[in-house]
């Protein structure tokens, strides 16, 4: 007769596995109370950012200086939280003269393309040159028609001097 003898097995407690590995990284500064406090001043800065904006919405009472410092601080919060940076842009506008179906390209600046955390959708916010390398490169188009480009004008015989 075979006798099995079975070991009972036991299923790691996660508060265990956690208590263990917080005592072994020792090195690292992780406090419950730190991360506590971070939450807590999070959701209080979320809040006064919502009370901001049912404020700006709501009050015709505000001077224009208090109107503007308090978007200001909305905008500051939302580009730190809200706005992630996807690429460095070049944008330029592109006219076609429906004369002579001809593109006529003007540089309109450096940008920088961001995408809502949430809704996924982009924008594009001015900016200097740019200096963040770890970002991608685009160039953006914005299209559009004209009537008459310079080429054409001169053809018609209007003076088109540079001034």
């Amino acid at each position: 007769m075979l006798h099995s003898t079975q070991t009972p097995t036991t299923t790691p407690d996660p508060l265990d596995e956690l208590e263990d590995y917080l005592s072994q990284s020792k090195s690292s500064s992780i406090s419950l109370d730190d991360l506590l406090c971070e939450s807590l001043a999070e959701r209080k800065t979320t809040e006064s950012v919502k009370a901001a904006r049912q404020l700006l919405a709501g009050s015709t009472k505000l001077s224009s200086d208090e109107r503007e410092a308090i978007q200001q601080s909305v905008r500051s919060w939302e580009v730190k939280r809200e706005w992630l940076p996807q690429a460095s842009v070049v944008m330029f506008s592109r006219q076609q003269c429906q004369g002579c179906g001809e593109f006529h390209k003007t540089f309109l600046g450096f940008f920088q393309r961001q995408t809502h955390k949430h809704t996924k959708v982009d924008r594009w916010i001015a900016s200097t040159k740019p200096t963040d390398t770890s970002l991608a490169r685009e160039s953006k188009y914005q299209d559009s028609h004209c009537e008459l480009c310079e080429d054409c004008a001169e053809l018609m015989g209007y003076d088109v001097e540079e001034s």
